[in-house]
């Protein structure tokens, strides 16, 4: 796809009459390419743009730019400009362009790999002290009650993971991104039919690694709910510790086994407490009518030392 499409250092884009040359490309999925973009002054900016060949397609990229309007905290990405152009790369579709602050220091996932890179696949090694994790991870679920507590509409934003987290600065300020994969929260599954389409759904914008087990094989007669969030962020939470996803699959297994057996690996020479390790497994409770809502992790958060 990216080869095909992407020629970021051979374009420039105009949005509201301003100007931004392509230098590189950040990254990619499916028809969404991120691409690190100059203004005329040189100031740097992320350039998200969605490439849009339905209608159906366009209103959904449409509904990412008002949602991230809409959205108003110091953790979650803010929109500085957006335009919708005819696409240079197929006569009869669309772009949507999203203008979004640079982060230089990138993800956390891409602190995550300089750790394994540097000290091996194996590496369970956080590169973070317990308060360091615990600071990060309280603003992150701060930005996700942000979505759990829309009203009318409570809303969950589905493909939470270390990718999707920006760190800024000194102290590693987490900015939530992402919002392509956000729907209505609490989602009633009444036929078998409703089942597979939220089954596909949570296929094609989701992370195995990071999905909720409810999502891989979804019950008739059963309700979705903004919990599958808060299995994302307990994998997040052992990814902050232990440098990777819990439910990482090597070559003889897969990971909807892992994450349908819903067992994970503490090491036992850990440095963390044991309230923290705690709300590790409460988070990664494999039902979920045992897993708390945001609000009480944010409580529990506040009372670990």
């Amino acid at each position: 796809m990216g080869a095909i499409f992407c020629h970021p250092s051979e374009r420039s884009y105009n949005i509201n009459g301003k100007r931004y040359t392509c230098s590189r490309l950040l990254g990619e999925g499916g028809f969404s390419f991120v691409y690190l973009v100059k203004d005329s002054s040189g100031k740097k900016y992320a350039l998200k743009s969605m490439l849009c060949q339905t209608p159906e397609s366009l209103n959904v990229a449409n509904k990412e730019v008002n949602l991230l309007r809409q959205l108003n905290h110091p953790n979650i990405i803010k929109v500085i400009d957006s335009d919708t152009i005819n696409s240079v790369q197929l006569d009869y579709a669309k772009e949507v362009l999203i203008l979004l602050p640079f982060c230089k220091e990138g993800t956390l996932q891409d602190v995550l790999d300089k750790q394994r890179t540097v000290n091996g696949k194996s590496c369970m090694i956080s590169v973070f002290t317990q308060a360091e994790i615990i600071n990060i991870f309280q603003q992150l679920c701060q930005a996700v009650l942000v979505l759990h507590s829309l009203q009318p509409t409570p809303l969950a934003h589905r493909d939470l993971k270390p990718g999707n987290i920006l760190l800024e600065g000194e102290n590693n300020k987490p900015i939530l991104l992402d919002f392509g994969s956000v729907s209505e929260a609490r989602i009633n599954v009444e036929t078998r039919k409703r089942a597979l389409e939220v089954q596909e759904d949570a296929e094609q914008h989701s992370t195995p690694m990071y999905r909720a087990p409810e999502l891989f094989d979804v019950a008739t007669n059963c309700t979705i709910d903004e919990r599958t969030d808060v299995w994302a962020l307990g994998c997040i939470l052992y990814a902050m510790a232990f440098n990777k996803s819990p439910f990482e699959a090597d070559e003889s297994s897969s990971v909807a086994l892992k994450v349908v057996s819903g067992q994970i690996e503490i090491p036992p020479n850990h440095k963390y407490s044991q309230p923290f390790i705690q709300l590790i497994h409460k988070m990664l409770s494999h039902s979920i009518s045992n897993r708390p809502f945001i609000n009480q992790i944010l409580i529990d958060l506040s009372s670990i030392n």
